[in-house]
């Protein structure tokens, strides 16, 4: 006699499905968490200009993405649960959706380390886009140092950023300190209206994290950003003293790392998909089966 759902590998199969499932749908809510969180990150300014779609296409990726995961997730923990067919045939069929739009995912990803690598290995220019990332860059650089500057020693910044300064208050105080004083001295007035709104460059933190361990400040760079501060107009993108053209292999090593991780998690995803939709098949195949029991067969007598 066959006991009713004591089939082991129909058993693990559904198992294995709630539980991959219960993943996926953390992982599509923090798809579309970051969605939102994509555009306020500061790196996405890096492609303005001639590469805007990226950040636009990454937030609308994410967001859909998400949405289709969470999807998915519930529909195959609820066809798992049940051992619905109709419920495991549309999870089937939002499994090849998924696993189109992760494809999708790992060519992107291979795209971009492959440009990555191709401007990496040319000299500067690679193209007549990769001012324009330079320019991006060099303002993202010097605005994510803002944190440092304001809280720092207002002598060594003035020294750091290549200003003047005959004050005498700024080997004790922090330009914030003086910037909040009633002797502020007049040549800091525009580092000092950049200290006034510095809630607006927290955004720029994970910049500034990176740049402290991948291309951390100097003289020469620094001096680059006390030039923009000073005249509000950026410099040459690839002078000797600019921060892309001392950091552009370090930001194309960056964008290679992410790139390779977009790559084989598309690929890793891609794989998971093709697993569930096999036992999803296995479970659609046992679902409904009609239950026979061997104790009640007569054998039919022969004639």
């Amino acid at each position: 006699m066959r006991e009713e759902g004591g089939d082991v590998l129909v058993n693990i199969g559904k198992v294995l499905l709630l539980l991959v499932n219960m993943a996926f749908m953390v992982a599509g809510c923090l798809l579309v968490y970051f969605s939102q969180r994509v555009k306020s990150v500061g790196w996405v300014e890096v492609f303005e200009g001639d590469f805007q779609w990226v950040g636009d296409s990454a937030f609308l990726f994410m967001l859909v993405a998400g949405a289709v995961v969470i999807s998915l997730a519930a529909i195959g923990c609820l066809g798992a649960w049940l051992r619905n067919r109709m419920l495991l045939l549309v999870y089937s069929i939002v499994l090849v959706i998924t696993a189109g739009l992760f494809i999708v995912v790992a060519i992107g990803g291979h795209s971009a380390k492959s440009t990555a690598q191709e401007w990496k290995d040319a000299s500067y220019p690679a193209n007549d886009k990769e001012p324009s990332v330079g320019q991006n860059f060099n303002k993202l650089y010097c605005y994510s140092q803002m944190t440092y500057y304001c809280a720092a020693n207002a002598a060594e910044v003035v020294k750091l950023l290549g200003m003047t300064s005959t004050s005498s208050l700024l080997s004790t105080f922090t330009v914030q300190d003086i910037c909040a004083s009633s002797y502020k001295p007049s040549d800091l007035d525009q580092l000092c209206e950049l200290c006034a709104v510095l809630d607006k460059y927290d955004d720029y933190k994970p910049v500034q994290e990176w740049t402290d361990t991948s291309c951390p400040r100097t003289a020469a760079n620094q001096a680059w950003c006390g030039a923009f501060f000073v005249s509000g107009e950026p410099g040459e993108v690839f002078a000797n003293a600019s921060p892309y053209s001392g950091c552009r292999s370090a930001l194309f090593d960056l964008i290679l790392k992410y790139s390779n991780m977009l790559f084989f998690a598309g690929i890793v995803v891609c794989l998971a998909t093709v697993l569930m939709l096999a036992f999803a098949c296995l479970l659609r195949r046992s679902a409904n089966r009609p239950y026979v029991d061997d104790s009640f067969v007569v054998d039919t007598p022969s004639p």
